[in-house]
């Protein structure tokens, strides 16, 4: 019976769409990518590669891809959005920001330059001054895992492999 009521909710979560988070990230099995950096931070190319890596592709020279990803830039923008009376700020936002473009080997452009942002807030106590660092610091990283999904899922989506 509960074999039964397995597979019967298995049926309906995937017949209504749901899936596990990552499950579509594996559409690029064997896709040859090349991804190059003009001032995007090394962690983000590192990440990038990795998940690129994680979702099936064949990281290879420009010459040899099938699409070329290029990070033109990422920037972190962080701004004050609470302030005590004494000026001090209590809560910050953060804000990740990707422009990318993708291309085949020869230059024709796949996509024009496009922006993925993702933004945060987290509250701050000058007290604790080194636990709100920190949590700035561990929102930067999740945020830049979010950019790189959505760069992943869109170069899926432009050259992958649907199964």
């Amino acid at each position: 019976m509960r074999i039964v009521a397995a597979l019967l909710l298995s049926v309906l979560l995937t017949g209504c769409g749901w899936q596990l988070r990552g499950a579509a990230m594996m559409g690029l099995s064997g896709v040859p990518i090349a991804v190059e950096a003009e001032e995007a931070s090394g962690e983000f190319v590192q990440d990038l590669r990795a998940a690129l890596r994680g979702a099936g592709a064949n990281l290879v020279p420009r010459a040899a891809a099938a699409a070329v990803v290029i990070l033109e830039d990422d920037i972190v923008h962080r701004r004050s959005l609470a302030v005590t009376t004494r000026a001090v700020s209590r809560e910050y936002e953060l804000e990740y920001l990707l422009r990318y473009r993708v291309e085949t080997p020869d230059g024709e452009w796949l996509t024009g330059s496009e922006p993925v942002s993702r933004v945060r807030s987290y509250r701050y106590d000058a007290a604790e001054a080194l636990a709100g660092e920190a949590r700035g610091t561990q929102l930067r990283g999740e945020l830049r895992a979010e950019v790189v999904r959505a760069v992943v899922l869109r170069v899926q989506a432009l050259v992958g492999h649907q199964e």
